[in-house]
């Protein structure tokens, strides 16, 4: 009864609150319901408080949702202002750096597309986040990307208007290639 209680709750007022104890009964339903609100409205209630939560429930829940559905990929990259910041941002990255280029690919298309914001700062903020988390994971002062990675960066960068960001950008791939 919870559930169906929850799904009123947050079909009327939302919250990330209700979002997290419906996760917790059912997280397939606070998928759908996070899905069905970020169709009606891209700013219904934060797109990262929402991410980051349930990435906190079930990471490998969240990545197989996004990363395997189109329809939420375009919704949080493709349409919300809140695309490449926070928890998205960094569950893109991750992607990247864990060699899962398919599905990286994908949603850099979503944030090609997205009207809500700058693409430029949108890509910047990608590559700041890969290049830091490949450093993480190999303790080095510089970025270690494979070709597919480093291709898709170009490719996505290439595709940004000429100006600094995308000159600094294309600096930083030569780099470590």
């Amino acid at each position: 009864m919870r559930k169906y209680e929850l799904l009123l709750e947050i079909g009327n007022v939302g919250g990330v609150e209700r979002m997290h104890e419906l996760a917790n009964i059912d997280f397939r339903s606070a998928l759908d319901i996070w899905e069905y609100k970020l169709t009606k409205d891209p700013n219904a209630f934060g797109t990262n408080d929402v991410f980051g939560m349930l990435s906190g429930i079930s990471e490998s829940k969240v990545k197989a949702a996004v990363a395997g559905n189109s329809p939420l990929s375009k919704l949080i990259y493709g349409s919300s202002p809140q695309s490449c910041t926070g928890a998205n941002l960094t569950f893109l990255a991750s992607l990247i750096v864990g060699g899962k280029t398919p599905e990286a690919e994908e949603i850099l298309r979503c944030v090609k597309n997205n009207p809500t914001g700058d693409f430029s700062d949108r890509m910047k903020a990608v590559v700041d986040t890969t290049f830091a988390m490949s450093m993480d994971k190999t303790g080095t002062k510089k970025a270690a990307l494979n070709k597919k990675q480093t291709a898709l960066l170009s490719d996505f960068i290439s595709k940004m208007k000429t100006g600094p960001i995308k000159n600094l950008l294309t600096q930083r791939i030569k780099e470590i290639i």
